[in-house]
């Protein structure tokens, strides 16, 4: 797993391998949106299965 800061320590060689492996860098914004996006995402879906899936009470 990365750290908040992809380009410290042993992450920088975790990356700095992927790109040798791939053939293209990483982009730190889109690891940075991707986080953004995850956590977002994570969020709507702890929301939703509370409220969307919630049971609903029979109405007169």
């Amino acid at each position: 797993m990365l750290t908040s800061d992809p380009l410290t320590g042993s992450d920088h060689e975790l990356l700095a391998r992927y790109t040798a492996a791939a053939g293209s860098p990483v982009s730190p914004a889109a690891l940075a949106l991707y986080r953004l996006w995850w956590t977002r995402a994570d969020i709507a879906a702890f929301v939703a299965d509370r409220t969307l899936r919630a049971p609903t009470w029979p109405t007169r």
